[in-house]
């Protein structure tokens, strides 16, 4: 979900064509990072479980179409939520998003079924739901202003994973 660009070495030369000139030119790039490699990852989820006082990610969900349910609590279930214990910023393509430091523990299953709605993984927009609702993603509904509010110094990310 943060992903970074490496160079090996190579220069990216670029056949054109000069409309000033009319004639044929290459342009040589000699800082090309064509190598992409993941600065972080998670393990999928199983699915998300959002609280449903959160009317903008149900209408977010709406928008896309996704397929969510109302939460129906199991004793097999294995709930993990984030704490954001530090708010730091990182460079994404020019563009300076939040890079949120989180930690993860397994929580007990004393949730109320009817505050939550389950988003599953398995699904086909799966990759767009993770890469959405992960706090760490670059492209994460966090970096937004209207889901900024989400993300709390200190506090509990209020979308849980449910992993199992």
């Amino acid at each position: 979900i943060q992903l970074d660009h490496f160079a090996d070495g190579s220069k990216l030369e670029l056949p054109l064509l000069s409309y000033f000139t009319n004639k044929d030119t290459i342009v040589t790039v000699s800082d090309y990072r064509p190598v992409v490699k993941s600065i972080y990852d998670v393990v999928r989820p199983k699915g998300y479980l959002v609280p449903k006082n959160l009317k903008e990610i149900i209408d977010w969900a709406d928008r896309q179409e996704l397929i969510y349910y109302d939460y129906k609590k199991s004793d097999e279930d294995k709930i993990e939520q984030y704490f954001i214990s530090r708010i730091d910023s990182i460079d994404f393509e020019r563009d300076i998003i939040v890079d949120p430091t989180v930690e993860s523990k397994t929580i007990k299953n004393d949730l109320c079924e009817s505050d939550y709605i389950f988003i599953p993984v398995n699904q086909l927009k799966n990759n767009m739901v993770v890469i959405a609702l992960e706090p760490k993603s670059e492209l994460g509904l966090i970096t937004y202003k209207q889901f900024e509010h989400l993300l709390k110094k200190d506090e509990i990310f209020p979308i849980l994973r449910l992993v199992k």
